[in-house]
């Protein structure tokens, strides 16, 4: 199991997401970086997977609340399963392979 880090608290803001996927209940920020990684193959996988985590809360002026794992703030996560076999960058990984969570927590409790 790999943690990663997604603000999930509120729809993320980058300019490279469609402005509609903001307003969408069931907006996949897996695969809006799956998308991302496609339209924009120069981009290296840490900055959108920043985009999808504290660029997200820096631009709904939230990085104090959510956004990362630091003390004080909020602990919104989501758990996703690793493949069988090894995975050289754990960052490109989640980019290109991961479609789904195994299961996410909202200030550290599980939701549905």
């Amino acid at each position: 199991i790999l943690l990663f880090f997604l603000m999930i608290r509120r729809p993320p803001r980058s300019t490279l997401f469609p402005y509609t996927t903001l307003f969408r209940s069931n907006l996949n920020l897996f695969l809006e970086m799956r998308r991302t990684n496609i339209l924009f193959p120069q981009l290296d996988y840490h900055p959108i997977i920043e985009m999808c985590t504290i660029n997200g809360a820096k631009a709904l002026n939230m990085e104090n609340q959510i956004g990362d794992l630091s003390i004080g703030k909020y602990a919104d996560m989501v758990i996703i399963d690793l493949p069988d076999h090894k995975i050289n960058d754990p960052e490109e990984y989640v980019v290109t392979e991961v479609d789904r969570a195994r299961f996410t927590l909202l200030e550290g409790n599980p939701i549905q």
